[in-house]
């Protein structure tokens, strides 16, 4: 009945396939693929409805059938079955909800997906007269917070898990705290004296930017992870108003940047105040990645900082390695450089 409520306008049949089915646009095709590939594709696996709307053929309705229709197994194409696989894959999934395929009985059962709010589908809710306009996407954004983190009681098992993690060690332990975290886990890692990780741009819950004294003591301070683009990445290419708001709201001014222009590109001096300010936080460690150390001088940069993401999800598709960054400099090299040393 609560995803029923969700409903903007039109029949309920029409409002549930909205939520249910995975949505397809040639626009997406063809942002992912080539298009003598997404042709091919959209007459292969998909049904045309006109106007650009598709929806997956029965016989490749699943992430398992279309894993069956695109085997790789060493064969001459692999590569373009790779590539369309991943594509259909994520096509698949853009769907707002799924129904319990094991519920018994006439009822059934449904989940809002856990990336519901990143996904596609969700995105192009609109309020107007088109089949996005089925669902009223407000309330589908309080409905899937509400299941997600007011319903959901973490703590429980977030003290006996993380009780057991501990207790397996005598290592320090720190929690990746980072997104869609419900209020009662920081709790629970205060009550346990687990670290959390706070990144200066991405603030719990949102918001500004973090001051060096909004930082909890029980935490690391790091200027980037492996699952976001690197400080300079993120100047240049990411947000560079962000970066901007960074300089002229005071967030860096006992670093050094008071009263300083702001440059769209990211020197090495802007990378060492930077740095020097998460160094200044209130946490008990600060634990830099590599990349935006070797930023700070601009002998050890490499040519393209976007080169120096680890987690890049867009790799595979693109036919190439993921979790792939090394180093470029040898630690012999890197000895012998006075900047840096």
């Amino acid at each position: 009945d609560e995803l029923r409520s969700v409903r903007r306008r039109g029949d309920e049949d029409a409002a549930m396939r909205r939520l249910l089915e995975p949505v397809v646009r040639w626009s997406m095709l063809k942002e992912e693929l080539e298009e003598p590939l997404a042709r091919e594709a959209a007459q292969r696996f998909f049904n045309d409805h006109g106007n650009g709307v598709f929806s997956f053929k029965p016989e490749y309705d699943t992430v398992e059938k279309i894993g069956e229709a695109l085997p790789c197994e060493g064969g001459p194409d692999d590569a373009k079955n790779g590539k369309l696989r991943h594509v259909l894959w994520g096509l698949c999934d853009n769907r707002l909800a799924l129904v319990d395929e094991n519920c018994d009985g006439g009822d059934s059962r449904f989940y809002l997906t856990c990336n519901m709010l990143h996904s596609r589908s969700f995105t192009l809710l609109k309020n107007d007269g088109s089949e996005d306009g089925l669902l009223d996407k407000d309330k589908l954004n309080k409905l899937w917070h509400e299941y997600f983190i007011h319903r959901q009681s973490w703590r429980l098992s977030g003290i006996e898990y993380l009780s057991a993690l501990k207790n397996a060690a005598d290592m320090l332990v720190c929690a990746e705290d980072l997104g869609a975290v419900p209020d009662e886990a920081y709790t629970v890692l205060s009550q346990l004296g687990v670290l959390g990780l706070r990144i200066q741009r991405w603030p719990p819950g949102g918001g500004p930017f973090l001051r060096a004294e909004q930082y909890p003591v029980l935490s690391v301070a790091t200027t980037s992870c492996h699952d976001c683009s690197t400080l300079r990445a993120w100047w240049e290419n990411d947000e560079p108003e962000g970066a901007k708001k960074l300089l002229s709201e005071g967030y860096l001014d006992k670093a050094g940047g008071q009263g300083a222009d702001f440059s769209e590109k990211c020197s090495d001096i802007w990378s060492q105040r930077v740095v020097r300010s998460v160094m200044q936080t209130s946490s008990m460690w600060a634990i830099i990645p590599v990349q935006d150390l070797l930023d700070m001088w601009d002998e050890l940069r490499s040519s393209d900082p976007r080169d120096d993401a680890i987690n890049r999800p867009d790799a595979w598709a693109a036919g190439q390695a993921n979790w792939s960054y090394r180093m470029r400099l040898h630690l012999e090299t890197l000895l012998d450089k006075h900047s840096f040393n």
